[in-house]
């Protein structure tokens, strides 16, 4: 690999707790179920189905409403050049570009822990993008882009790679790309 290439790409998963990956595969199946179940007993109770076609298409329409709700969340970064985009993918199929920020123009870039943390919680911010997998992961960085008409500004919480640090602190010499032993 060529260190000094200006091009790289990292990918990381969202975590998630247990119970919400549980729920990613029960949810859909009880909620196709239960309509289902429901004519069952109204044909046991009443010796008719209530609208059987009705029941069943509400039961499978259900189950894609709550599968789609229960998602796979990938967020992949590249860097080109000074520019650095974001990027959301779900169920590893659907793409949507987020955005990019330069890199030259980071008002802030930071591990997100320790002093710096403090720091960066004690900003007021106009958007965040949490687009780290877990910001208790290692390798977890913010970065503050300023807009410079407003003053508004915007905070990104991100996952790194070590190529991913050595190019934005060639294109951003104020970057504290060292990540605190703590």
């Amino acid at each position: 690999m060529n260190d000094y290439s200006s091009i790289t790409e990292y990918s990381v998963t969202k975590k998630r707790s247990k119970l919400y990956n549980v729920a990613r595969i029960v949810a859909p199946i009880v909620t196709g179920v239960v309509p289902i179940l429901y004519s069952v007993f109204m044909l046991f109770a009443y010796g008719f189905p209530p609208y059987p076609i009705p029941i069943i298409t509400l039961a499978v329409l259900l189950s894609f409403i709550t599968a789609r709700y229960f998602r796979r969340i990938d967020y992949d970064y590249r860097i080109v050049g000074n520019e650095l985009f974001f990027s959301i993918v779900y169920n590893r199929r659907k793409r949507k570009e987020l955005g990019s920020i330069d890199i030259s123009l980071l008002d802030k870039f930071a591990p997100y822990s320790g002093k710096y943390y403090d720091e960066a919680a004690s900003a007021s911010y106009v958007k965040v993008y949490d687009l780290c997998s877990s910001v208790t992961d290692p390798y977890v960085f913010y970065a503050v882009e300023k807009d410079e008409e407003s003053g508004s500004k915007t905070l990104y919480i991100f996952n790194a790679s070590e190529k991913m640090l050595k190019l934005i602190k060639l294109y951003n010499r104020r970057a504290i790309t060292d990540y605190p032993n703590e």
